[in-house]
């Protein structure tokens, strides 16, 4: 008797860690990766910056931009991102992003 007084307790409470643990983890990532897309263009002349690195801060995903100055990062973060664009002739930038529901616009100012 003094057993199962014991074992019920004790599986309910290991039944609850189990299901905050699930809900935890569908809370801190999304269900399918955000595509985050833009521009990188020169602060002055709205010229296209190729071949700058554009870097999530926490997730570590990268892209470097095409001869148009376009990129494309695949993350599992959930919004807000950060981002880092960095490039041998220009000041490195940090940007915050909330959503992906348009292409980002990101200027940048030679050194």
């Amino acid at each position: 008797m003094k057993k199962k007084f014991i074992l019920i307790p004790s599986l309910i409470i290991f039944s609850l860690m189990l299901l905050s643990y699930k809900e935890f983890i569908a809370f801190t990532a999304p269900d399918i990766p955000v595509i985050i897309k833009g521009t990188v263009i020169d602060y002055r002349s709205d010229e296209p910056v190729t071949k700058a690195l554009v870097a999530t801060v926490k997730g570590e995903e990268e892209s470097l931009t095409n001869n148009k100055g376009e990129f494309r990062i695949e993350s599992w973060e959930n919004f807000p991102i950060t981002v880092s664009v960095f490039h041998k002739d220009y000041q490195p930038v940090e940007l915050t992003i909330n959503s992906a529901n348009k292409p980002v616009v990101i200027k940048i100012i030679k050194k």
